[in-house]
């Protein structure tokens, strides 16, 4: 994962603050979860005086898991479906606009 962390202005102009490249496990597993940011520019410009940007706090990571149709079928869900077709004639023609049944194109 990849973290871009920029200083958003209200002109319009947004200038990088830094970024840092971290793993899920990393992000997990870090007690701190603290991450420093790094700008390369400022990097090779400083060379070896650049410490960081600045740091990046995460105060909680959580996952959560999200189930989708087929997690809900392979775990043995099982389901009813009925369906009904309206065969009566008192309905009347589709193509009259009367009918319970018409259909009107372009709507």
């Amino acid at each position: 994962l990849i973290f871009t962390v920029y200083d958003h202005d209200n002109d319009g102009t947004h200038e990088l603050i830094g970024s840092v490249q971290t793993s899920l496990e990393e992000m997990t597993a870090n007690d701190s979860r603290n991450f420093p940011l790094i700008n390369e520019k400022k990097k090779q410009k400083k060379g070896s005086k650049y410490k960081d940007s600045g740091t990046l706090v995460l105060n909680s990571v959580t996952m959560e898991k999200f189930y989708s149709f087929l997690d809900f079928i392979q775990a043995g869900l099982q389901m009813n479906v009925s369906f009904a077709i309206d065969f009566t004639a008192s309905n009347g023609a589709p193509r009259d606009p009367r009918s319970l049944h018409h259909i009107q194109h372009g709507a």
